[in-house]
């Protein structure tokens, strides 16, 4: 992946973190001869198609009822848990790994789990499936009603917030809020410190937000060029900042609208009912 090919959004730091890990993921398998390999998205640094080694298993309880004749030919489900942990960032990582066949061929089930740890393969080959991640991925956290670009700027932010990128979680947050803003208040001028007085001197944003606006470097004109590095303390405040303005002027105003039937357009200064009424 080169730099000018990398997603849009994801810093350089991220682009060489992917290129690593995909190099890792490929020496790791061809080296691991001794264990089964799961590929799945670490849930805390989220490389996607990472190579998890199963490093540890334990087989869930067994059903206690008798098992006749007739259940020989049924089908039934086993699980597994399995424990390893993600080659990019080092966090443990478990599974919970799932095998349905007959009940009679699954009858040695905790036997053949051995199989887990001893042979080179991937899981699926061995009959398996990932029935579950944990911890469980978490979503990213993006503000409901927004126009897709400015949704498509906000979740580029969380990516890099997920793998702590202060520079560019903060540019795309602040490059979220921006065009949030101008498509809610067409025709409003400036860079986006001066929007946000703007819309405080006219009763749009409560005075405590753009108060709030002074401490966060998201939207200070030094944010991003006065050469100072940006911390996690930065992105986690340009974070909550971006979230909360945009829930303020896009998604509460969206929500009340739609519950009194109108369209989420209608939000817009422009906007005019359809003639007859709204």
């Amino acid at each position: 992946m080169t730099a000018s090919k990398r997603p849009p959004g994801v810093s350089a730091a991220s682009a060489f973190r992917m290129r690593v890990s995909a190099s890792a993921i490929s020496e790791w398998i061809e080296g691991s001869s001794d264990m089964a390999v799961i590929q799945a998205t670490c849930p805390h640094c989220g490389i996607q198609n990472n190579a998890f080694s199963i490093a540890h298993t334990r087989p869930w309880a067994a059903r206690q009822n008798i098992i006749t004749s007739d259940d020989l030919m049924k089908k039934e489900t086993k699980r597994v848990s399995a424990s390893s942990y993600c080659i990019s960032c080092n966090n443990p990582v478990g599974f919970v790994l799932s095998k349905t066949d007959m009940v009679s061929t699954l009858m040695n089930f905790n036997a053949t789990i051995e199989s887990l740890i001893t042979k080179n393969s991937g899981i699926e080959a061995l009959g398996y499936a990932v029935e579950s991640v944990h911890p469980a991925n978490v979503p990213h956290r993006i503000p409901q009603h927004l126009p897709p670009h400015v949704a498509k700027a906000f979740d580029q932010g969380e990516q890099n917030f997920k793998f702590n990128n202060p520079d560019a979680a903060i540019a795309m947050y602040a490059k979220a809020l921006e065009a949030g803003l101008r498509w809610r208040f067409p025709g409003i001028k400036g860079m986006l410190n001066e929007m946000i007085g703007t819309l405080k001197t006219k009763g749009l944003l409560p005075p405590e937000i753009g108060d709030w606006a002074h401490q966060v470097r998201l939207v200070r004109k030094d944010a991003v060029h006065d050469g100072d590095e940006l911390e996690a303390d930065d992105m986690e405040a340009g974070r909550n900042f971006a979230d909360a303005v945009l829930r303020y002027t896009i998604t509460l105003p969206t929500d009340v609208a739609l519950r009194r039937g109108l369209p989420a357009e209608s939000i817009l200064p422009d906007w005019t009912p359809p003639s007859g009424g709204e």
